[in-house]
């Protein structure tokens, strides 16, 4: 059993919105962040090709873990707190990335970042759709999947702002500190849209009907093919597309861009 809150105002709901977007878009800076900064890195740091493949893939195996339970502990504790969390995790590693110079804090540093990715997103999607009206969900949804390849894009754009030769280190600095400032916002402003019945009777009871109810959301009613096929579509698009943040920024760097 969850407790809603009132219905908040059309101003608040803009908010709110606004800032689970401006979330989106910095965690697609920051995910991006490091495949733009290793051209200039790896030399410097000297790491081999091995240990950037292991820095790129353990940021994406966070990112699975973090979104595989982020949903079931906002489930918990509800969904603000887990987003709030998530997002000062995300900028405080990414930041403690810029003072780094060794293979294995970069290593555990991208991993916890990457946990904060994956808790950040579905909490994100969640909040953005449930506070907005019926009739725009579905470009609240949209809107929350472009901020991911928009922040993305502003990675790279700022590169071409800052002086030549300018310190990698700066991009972990600017994906850091942004979401850090946005976490008070979140805190003062953002709507909590699920609060969940904190009885102790009823916690067991609870987690064995949530479970059920997304088995049932998943699989009930003919719908099992149709979930496969969507988890069949978007696994590889999803490894592309973090394929491609993450290896064509040193890709376009060897061939002397």
């Amino acid at each position: 059993m969850s407790v809603s809150a009132p219905s908040p105002s059309p101003a608040r709901t803009l908010v709110s919105v606004l800032l689970c977007f401006f979330a989106a878009v910095l965690e697609g800076f920051d995910i991006q962040a490091l495949g733009v900064a290793v051209p200039r890195m790896a030399p410097e740091l000297v790491l081999g090709a091995a240990q950037m493949g292991w820095l790129f893939a353990i940021g994406s195996i966070g990112i699975l873990f973090g979104a595989s339970i982020g949903g079931r502990i906002a489930d918990r504790y509800g969904r603000k707190l887990v987003f709030f969390g998530a997002v000062a995790v995300f900028g405080a590693f990414t930041l403690w990335m810029s003072v780094l110079s060794s293979f294995e804090g970069l290593f555990v540093a991208r991993l916890v970042a990457g946990l904060g990715f994956g808790a950040a997103l579905p909490n994100m999607m969640a909040l953005a759709t449930e506070i907005s009206p019926p009739t725009r969900r579905a470009l609240t949804t949209a809107a929350m999947f472009c901020g991911l390849p928009l922040g993305g894009a502003l990675c790279a754009s700022v590169t071409q702002w800052l002086p030549v030769g300018f310190d990698w280190r700066i991009l972990f600095q600017i994906g850091g500190i942004l979401p850090l400032l946005l976490v008070p916002a979140i805190a003062l402003f953002m709507i909590e849209t699920y609060r969940p019945d904190s009885s102790p009777k009823k916690s067991s009871r609870k987690k064995s009907v949530s479970a059920s109810a997304v088995m049932h959301a998943l699989f009930g009613h003919g719908r099992a093919a149709a979930t496969l096929l969507i988890w069949t579509i978007l696994a590889p698009t999803m490894l592309v597309l973090y394929l491609i943040l993450n290896w064509l920024p040193t890709l376009v760097a060897s061939k002397g861009l």
